[in-house]
């Protein structure tokens, strides 16, 4: 549902250009934590969530293809396999169409800084894509779990952690997994049995009763959260004979909360990165156990998003391992002066003014792409911004605010308090209503027709 918005936009002539003051933007919906009723449970849950079988797969022509579907994820295709962002940007987990359209060629990974301390013996395990110029691989290796003794953990989050845990030597008592969608959850069901496996969607209200039964008298070395989407109760936290951990995604202390991504790009922050902390009943206030930087450059929430998943997986591997080996990192208490808190973005903080410079507009319209997007209306014609550049031919004569329709092939253009910006990727919202997403002369075709069809009362 569109978020309610002052009447404005921009107002066209017949000679392709206009005025205007309104711009807004749209709102994301839901955070993947939504109950789901108990009549709706998948083949194969029981009512306390638990994987009562697995499920069958239907018979197909090719072997070869069907021993893959069977194996349940496929590493390579990334570090989620269809590679999924944390879930604490909302809606950006349903956004797997969109990367997928997505033609500019960003490699996730492009820019990455080494992470993590003494970690030269590793690098993640599993078939991953070719890696972009610079980036480290790491596995832990034969020498490395030789001398690591494996902790018994208890884990909440999504599927893939529990998966390379168990690899890297470590039993998985319990995995409870985020109610959102990411591969792996067949694979770890099938490794871990369906006793130790709970599936949080199917369990409104009933989850920690559920984890309760399941733990049973199970003493655990270690609680770990991989991106959880919702605060554990203390009785939880103090499970663990060593404690309880975390990632989070930006450098604490700054950025806390469940949006950093946002607030790391609108606030211009030249790299973000991950956090595995020790986790406490506030969100994001624990010490730090480690930390790896990555550099934001010129992505989106989105891109940001998943240039953090490897780096966040391979840091919280490297900070297990050495608990488990008896060298664990020291806690450094967080820079209370340093934090800084990052809510979903609302009210002024989902509009773009163009009275601000190029760049700061530019900032903001990536901090909110792909979603919520920058929501703008060109005289009842509504676009959500996905994309967009600095322009530097566009008439001088316009104002900050106001749009233009210029060059071959045509391009929108609006002028910003410092230059212009030229519109390179958005979804039609109305009048067509269609949702169809267009590149930038595509953009500049429509909005000169569009145009060039509505004139300003009085014209």
């Amino acid at each position: 549902m569109r978020q309610p918005r002052g009447r404005g936009g921009f107002a066209g002539d017949g000679s392709g250009w206009g005025r205007g003051r309104g711009s807004g933007s749209r709102s994301g919906s839901g955070n993947g934590c939504g109950a789901h009723r108990d009549d709706a449970r998948p083949e194969g849950i029981d009512e306390h969530g638990l994987v009562a079988r697995k499920p069958e797969l239907p018979r197909r022509g090719n072997r070869r293809r069907d021993r893959g579907a069977r194996r349940g994820i496929d590493l390579g295709d990334g570090l989620f396999g269809s590679g999924e962002p944390c879930p604490r940007v909302h809606d950006h987990l349903r956004l797997r169409e969109r990367q997928a359209a997505d033609a500019d060629g960003t490699e996730d990974n492009q820019g990455e800084q080494p992470f993590g301390q003494n970690n030269t013996n590793l690098r993640l395990v599993g078939r991953l894509r070719k890696p972009a110029a610079g980036a480290r691989r790491i596995r832990l290796d034969s020498d490395t779990l030789g001398q690591m003794a494996g902790l018994r953990l208890l884990f909440f989050g999504l599927p893939l952690a529990p998966h390379l845990l168990l690899r890297d030597g470590h039993d998985v008592r319990l995995a409870v997994l985020s109610p959102v969608d990411a591969p792996g959850r067949r694979r770890v069901n099938k490794v871990l049995g369906p006793s130790h496996v709970l599936e949080a969607r199917w369990l409104p209200g009933r989850l920690e009763q559920a984890i309760e039964q399941a733990l049973g008298s199970d003493e655990i070395d270690l609680v770990v959260s991989w991106f959880w989407t919702r605060r554990l109760p203390p009785r939880w936290l103090t499970r663990g004979r060593l404690g309880a951990i975390g990632v989070h995604p930006s450098l604490l202390p700054r950025h806390r909360g469940p949006n950093p991504y946002f607030w790391a790009i609108d606030s211009g922050d030249e790299e973000s990165g991950v956090t595995v902390h020790e986790l406490t009943e506030r969100y994001d206030d624990g010490a730090v156990l480690g930390k790896a930087a990555v550099r934001i450059g010129d992505r989106d929430s989105w891109q940001l998003a998943r240039a953090l998943d490897r780096p966040s997986l391979a840091l919280l591997r490297d900070v297990i391992s050495r608990i488990a080996g008896g060298s664990p990192p020291v806690p450094v208490p967080q820079d209370e002066a340093g934090a800084t808190w990052a809510p979903e973005p609302e009210g002024d903080a989902l509009h773009v003014d163009f009275q601000w410079s190029t760049e700061r507009v530019l900032r903001r319209v990536r901090a909110l792409a792909p979603v919520p997007g920058a929501l703008l209306d060109v005289e009842g014609l509504e676009l959500t911004v996905l994309r967009a550049c600095p322009a530097d031919d566009f008439p001088q004569a316009l104002l900050p605010g106001e749009a233009a329709v210029v060059g071959d092939p045509p391009r929108l253009v609006i002028r910003t308090g410092s230059g212009a910006i030229a519109l390179e990727r958005a979804t039609l919202d109305q009048p067509l209503g269609t949702g169809a997403t267009l590149d930038g002369p595509a953009l500049g075709r429509l909005a000169a027709e569009h145009l060039g069809r509505v004139r300003p009362q009085g014209v």
